[in-house]
């Protein structure tokens, strides 16, 4: 039997969230005609900071949970290394079938590979030419997270649940993400706009602002769970009166304006029909699986030039995609989640 209090959604929501980002990648690089209020409306739910949000609230409930702040690591390092490191593998393959590595000697091909092993996403310059131009460009996300994962016991000690704290922290982390939308995108950001995109103060903001939806768990019983459409509702008119009035919603770089009441949907869809994903997905989570495999699918359909319209491109990426992710899962994911240490709470006071 369920426990239905334990039920939540978040794994529905980061799959959507991935879909989301295929979608989008996929109308962008296979050069799929969307209408445009189609386009905005998929682009003013934007998978990146949901995942981002959906972080801070799990990664923080996580890190309450701990035996011990090692452990909180190892588990950390199980979630994202393993898929990654056969993502790579399969990458690399795919790169060589398509395009191979003639131009590349081997310390270009180790200056490559050990990068993008420890997370951090690269494309050197003798793949460049190689289809879209970035070998798996979405995963510049990854130090991001890692950057979280390193941020979060120092907040956790210094904010401490103390109200004052926390507020001038947020406020700090939202200072910087405005700065990094106002600045990092202009021309006078140059070589700096791509180091300030993996930069862990233009997105701490949105991994906080899902830690303190998780800390004030009073907050969301009384005002997001169960109200999802209304929620939703809310959210719909509050993009348009934004959109009208020349505000961004859509992408990554939305306004924050835009994307902190989006984490509040966020949850409203985790605490509302709570059984939802466990009746569909029983537990199997294939979001990250996606997220890592959906651009190496793209780029061979790109670089293979298989003669397609666009709209058949487009499914074959979801489909392959789908796969690719359901044998990560299957093979790498569950087993690498299965060596996590069973967790007990910590006999020492839980920080926020």
């Amino acid at each position: 039997m369920v426990d239905e209090s334990r039920l939540n959604n978040f794994d529905l929501i980061r799959l959507a969230a991935a879909g989301q980002v295929v979608l989008w990648h996929g109308i962008e690089h296979l050069h799929v005609p969307v209408p445009g209020p189609a386009l905005w409306l998929l682009g003013s739910f934007p998978g990146v900071p949901i995942f981002f949000v959906v972080s801070g609230y799990l990664v923080s409930q996580s890190f309450h949970r701990r035996r011990s702040t090692a452990n909180y690591f190892v588990n950390r390092a199980l979630r994202i290394f393993p898929a990654l490191w056969l993502c790579f593998v399969v990458t690399a393959a795919s790169i060589f079938w398509t395009h191979g590595f003639a131009n590349a000697g081997i310390s270009d091909l180790l200056k490559w590979m050990l990068p993008n092993l420890l997370g951090f996403a690269h494309t050197p310059w003798f793949l460049k030419t190689f289809a879209t131009g970035s070998v798996n460009g979405s995963l510049w996300t990854i130090p991001v997270e890692l950057q979280f994962y390193l941020a979060l016991p120092l907040l956790a000690m210094f904010l401490q649940r103390n109200a004052a704290r926390w507020t001038a922290a947020f406020a700090v982390a939202l200072v910087c993400g405005l700065i990094y939308l106002a600045w990092g995108q202009s021309a006078q950001a140059g070589q700096w706009a791509n180091a300030l995109s993996r930069a862990l103060p233009s997105w701490l903001y949105l991994f906080m602002a899902g830690m303190v939806l998780q800390w004030r768990s009073d907050w969301v019983e009384r005002w997001i769970e169960g109200r999802f459409f209304a929620w939703l509702t809310g959210f719909l008119a509050w993009i348009l009166l934004l959109d009208a009035v020349g505000i961004n919603t859509v992408g990554n770089r939305a306004s924050p304006l835009a994307l902190l009441p989006l984490a509040g949907l966020v949850l409203a869809a985790a605490f509302s029909y709570r059984h939802l994903a466990h009746r569909l997905l029983r537990g199997h989570d294939v979001s990250y699986g996606i997220y890592l495999y959906h651009m190496p699918v793209i780029n061979v359909l790109v670089a293979g030039a298989f003669g397609l319209d666009a709209g058949t491109l487009l499914i074959i990426t979801l489909g392959s995609t789908l796969a690719l992710a359901a044998i990560s899962w299957w093979t790498i994911e569950r087993s690498a989640l299965a060596l996590k240490p069973s967790w007990r709470p910590s006999t020492r006071a839980a920080t926020g």
